[in-house]
């Protein structure tokens, strides 16, 4: 069971869709947000701080408008920002720092704090009406229950049966505990459960929809295998949220609207509150490289950042090496000299930040990027290789950085991809506890 560091959870705060009212923004070179803060009768001074980060960011617009070129600094103090829109910066918020206060703890959520009911059988019980990918007991992160506890199921021998189009149905076959394990976690129905396959260097997930104990026949549905790599009997394979997948204190599984959770030893409602993440993403950066007009000079420092989703498709997830199909919580496009210093990324469904189109000049450094639905840090595109130079994305810098605790949902994800980019600088970084490769430079 994973244990990451928890994250202080305060107050909740509206980050976005937020408009500032009343008094004007300043034209100051700096705007504060606090929890204490108001959005209606404060300037965003040291003295009088803003409460989300909406509005730092319309003071900030302001300003830019009557000083382009100037730079602007919007510092968060301590406390737990729940937003409710992923934050998006342009080309309009050029030359602008978002830093936490010095010697204090701001923390940005991707969800919301969610109701918590006791039952009888001392489960937590948290509505949802979707499947959530992630789950935060007061901070830190849960796992989805996943059987077996340990290592894996084996595919004894499996059919393929086409369904037309690019649907096709798995009907697995098991033996000996296999088969006793999945009608034990079948017992209560198969509302939300997938099974996760290893073949070859990929992975693929699809939902369950039949298991026959007596035949010992487990049933998926999904994409078309592709012929060089298909799903085979030798084939591992593991199972999420089962509904008697939920065997052991910290795991947690979600059917018919409502998640239930086993807490820890000495976990209690009111002290470890449950968030529910909603965003797929916490912060994109969307310049417009096409029209010459790029996202620059911005730098995020000391700022920590928790808990993202990512929808399960219908058809499931099919292979895709080195978990290449996966976005990431903080996503760029168009930027030059962007730069994270000594950040935290956690809880993520899917990789941490990628430094997609035309981003030049770009730093991660001195940052933690750890409990990772997939992988760390994605630099260039994979899909296609820009047609000009100019249309790359290089020259980024990756040092001193803790990548750590990745591919718990993806297992091909890797520690740093780079796809069609060069000029790149990958150095001094801890990286480990990936289940599929470090490093992996170059796309073909």
């Amino acid at each position: 069971m994973r244990t990451p560091p928890s994250l202080p959870f305060l107050l909740p705060l509206c980050i976005a869709g937020c408009q500032t009212q009343g008094n004007p923004p300043p034209l100051a070179h700096e705007a504060h947000v606090s929890p204490s803060g108001s959005n209606r009768f404060n300037d965003g001074s040291r003295q009088r701080p803003f409460e989300s980060l909406s509005a730092a960011l319309a003071a900030e617009r302001h300003f830019h408008i009557r000083h382009p070129g100037e730079i602007f600094h919007i510092h968060l103090h301590g406390g737990t920002y729940f937003l409710t829109e992923t934050l998006i910066l342009g080309p309009e918020d050029s030359h602008t720092t978002l830093a936490a206060w010095p010697g204090e703890k701001p923390v940005l959520v991707g969800g919301q704090a969610a109701p918590v009911t006791l039952g009888a059988d001392g489960a937590w019980r948290i509505p949802s009406a979707r499947a959530p990918e992630n789950l935060l007991i007061g901070g830190t992160g849960r796992a989805m229950a996943c059987e077996p506890n340990q290592g894996f199921f084996q595919i004894s021998a499996i059919e393929r049966v086409a369904l037309g189009g690019d649907a096709e149905e798995h009907r697995i076959q098991v033996a000996g505990e296999a088969r006793a394990a999945l009608t034990r976690l079948f017992a209560a129905g198969l509302t939300g459960a997938r099974v996760e396959v290893l073949h070859k260097w990929d992975t693929t997930t699809e939902p369950v929809v039949a298991w026959d104990s007596a035949a010992g026949t487990l049933t998926t549905r999904g994409r078309t295998c592709k012929p060089w790599n298909p799903l085979q009997a030798g084939c591992r394979f593991r199972v999420w949220n089962a509904p008697g997948g939920a065997d052991a204190p910290g795991e947690w599984v979600w059917k018919d609207g409502v998640i239930r959770y086993l807490p820890k030893p000495g976990e209690t409602v009111a002290a470890a509150p449950a968030v529910i993440p909603q965003l797929r993403q916490w912060l994109t950066v969307q310049g417009q490289p096409e029209s010459g007009r790029l996202a620059q000079d911005i730098h995020v420092s000391h700022l920590a950042f928790a808990g993202t989703t990512a929808p399960f498709p219908q058809a499931g997830i099919p292979p895709a090496q080195a978990a290449n199909a996966c976005e990431a919580a903080v996503m760029a496009d168009g930027a030059r000299n962007l730069s994270f210093d000594h950040c935290t990324f956690a809880e993520t469904a899917e990789y941490a930040l990628w430094l997609r189109r035309v981003c030049t000049d770009c730093a991660i450094e001195r940052s933690t990027l750890e409990n990772l639905g997939a992988g760390g840090v994605r630099i260039g595109e994979t899909a296609r290789a820009p047609a000009a130079d100019a249309d790359r994305t290089g020259s980024v810098r990756v040092e001193d950085c803790r990548i750590v605790q990745g591919g718990l949902r993806h297992l091909s994800a890797v520690g740093v991809l780079i796809g069609h980019s060069g000029n790149n600088t990958v150095a001094h970084n801890e990286i480990e506890y990936l289940a599929y490769t470090g490093i992996s430079v170059g796309w073909v």
